[in-house]
């Protein structure tokens, strides 16, 4: 079968909206001293939108009308900050940060021995990371002598001593990654999280237009598209086809039973928010992508596989997406943000679209 996501809280499983939003203005202090600190990065995670804080600390930035805000506040000599806000009525007017007691200047530059070793855990990283299929001339990471790597037991770790700088020059960004875990099974599961923000990259308008090409494209693939569609009960079916699959003892799913879109989703308790009801796991068949495999099991699972296999019912010609909740349920809003994301562990499809593939939870297609 294919590669299990475990975990992932980037910006594919966000939305802000901010065509409602309300300006804050607030002060960023030293925790100890209650000195102001100048030239500190706030942004909202994993959008585009961010500032930094003038010499007396103070800072403005525009928040969404959301129940789900969250605020990350970087600076090199204070530990990085990340602030969940139920309620903008309730945002504070200073933040206090600890400072991390290491000057720029103590830093200290540790010789990596064993260069191979080094190489081939970095190709591993970046492969995961960024995505099996991506483009290194597109997509690259600028800053890999940031990252530590460590194995342990049966797994890759890997840290960074500083936010990973990714260009995309497919999509048209300068991501700023803050990782905060990545784990790489020797079964090719993989757990990774952390919070972006998303500089667009300069270009003619030549390159403009190819961007946003290429953001809409990677949009409609996205399960942010599917998730607010379905949401507005405008699920294209000749996009998509959705139903239930069970998994077997041998990983593999079968059983898959096709169900109406609106037999599965209802108005959830809060508001604007969704519930989707499972019985197994949530197959979404993806009309308009070819299966990148042959419809062979595979043992081992293999990472180059993107769809588990042994899914006759499920049209294995085209690429398909698994999803499945330990609450039995996938809680969204209506513009496709998962509110339950520690809850689901994901398969196949969607699994292979990884940091390369990332948009900001402020993007939406002008259509």
């Amino acid at each position: 079968m294919g590669a299990r996501l475990i975990c992932i809280t980037v910006c594919f499983l966000s939305c802000l909206n901010l065509n409602h939003a309300q300006r804050i203005a607030a002060v960023v202090a030293d925790r100890s001293t209650h000195q102001p600190i100048g030239d500190v990065f706030v942004f909202l995670a994993n959008s585009s939108a961010g500032t930094a804080s003038d010499d007396l600390g103070r800072f403005q930035l525009e928040l969404p009308e959301s129940k789900d805000i969250v605020l990350v506040f970087s600076h090199i000599n204070y530990e990085l900050f990340t602030l969940e806000i139920a309620d903008i009525r309730y945002v504070r007017d200073t933040f206090f940060l600890k400072s991390t007691g290491v000057e720029l200047e103590e830093a200290v530059v540790t010789v990596q021995k064993k260069p191979r070793l080094r190489n081939r855990r970095l190709r591993a990283f970046t492969k995961a990371f960024l995505g099996e299929n991506t483009n290194d001339k597109l997509v690259r990471i600028v800053n890999p002598d940031a990252l530590l790597f460590q194995q342990k037991d049966d797994r890759l770790v890997a840290t960074a001593s500083e936010p990973l700088v990714i260009e995309n020059r497919k999509l048209g960004y300068m991501i700023r990654f803050y990782l905060e875990a990545f784990a790489l099974y020797d079964n090719y599961d993989l757990l990774y999280r952390g919070n972006t923000f998303f500089e667009p990259i300069s270009a003619s308008a030549d390159e403009e237009r190819q961007f946003e090409k290429n953001r809409l494209e990677t949009f409609k693939e996205s399960s942010r598209h599917f998730f607010s569609s379905l949401a507005r009960h405008q699920l294209d079916s000749t996009l998509y086809r959705i139903g239930f699959s069970q998994m077997d003892h041998h990983f593999d799913f079968i059983n898959f039973t096709p169900i109406q879109p609106s037999g599965i989703i209802a108005a959830g308790q809060e508001g604007d928010n969704y519930e989707i009801r499972l019985n197994g796991f949530l197959t979404v068949v993806h009309l308009n992508t070819p299966s990148a495999t042959s419809p062979q099991p595979s043992s081992p699972p293999d990472l180059k596989q993107g769809v588990p296999q042994n899914i006759p019912a499920a049209q294995p010609e085209f690429a398909v997406s698994y999803l499945r909740s330990k609450s039995n349920k996938i809680i969204i809003t209506k513009f496709g943000k998962i509110i339950n994301p520690s809850d689901i562990e994901e398969y196949g499809y969607w699994t292979t679209q990884r940091v390369a593939a990332l948009l900001p939870s402020d993007y939406f297609p002008e259509e």
